[in-house]
């Protein structure tokens, strides 16, 4: 199992897809340029932004944010706020991630799909840990 800071390089290896569950938490499937397999889970969602899915999504890199490097920019894209007169709405929802201790999860594309978690909790688990909650 890996926490924040002992994430596995993903750079070039591939998004290969994600499980939404009734319990409130979703899975990516990661996949190292190696092959190596990993799901990475995050329990207690609160927002999720999965857009740009491709056949053969690439990944440039995968990250961890703890709440105290939540900004307001990552808060505006993950729920797709406007631009115009978006402050406000911005520096609440932020206050409100930051006094509940979420961190963001993020898949950043060299191509294809980008992903943004907001959640209570994430590990990265090897294949071989993983367990389906279905």
């Amino acid at each position: 199992m890996f926490m924040s800071g002992t994430i596995p390089d993903f750079h070039d290896g591939f998004f290969d897809g994600f499980l939404l569950t009734a319990l409130g938490n979703i899975s990516l499937f990661l996949r190292s340029i190696e092959g190596a397999r990993f799901i990475a889970v995050c329990y207690g969602v609160k927002q999720v932004n999965i857009h740009g899915v491709r056949s053969g999504n690439i990944i440039f890199e995968v990250r961890l944010l703890r709440s105290a490097e939540l900004t307001p920019s990552l808060i505006r894209g993950m729920y797709d706020i406007s631009s115009v007169d978006s402050s406000a709405q911005e520096d609440r929802l932020l206050r409100s991630a930051q006094e509940s201790n979420l961190s963001a999860l993020l898949v950043t594309p060299s191509y294809g799909a980008e992903c943004c978690i907001l959640s209570e909790r994430c590990e990265i688990l090897t294949r071989a840990e993983w367990s389906p909650e279905w």
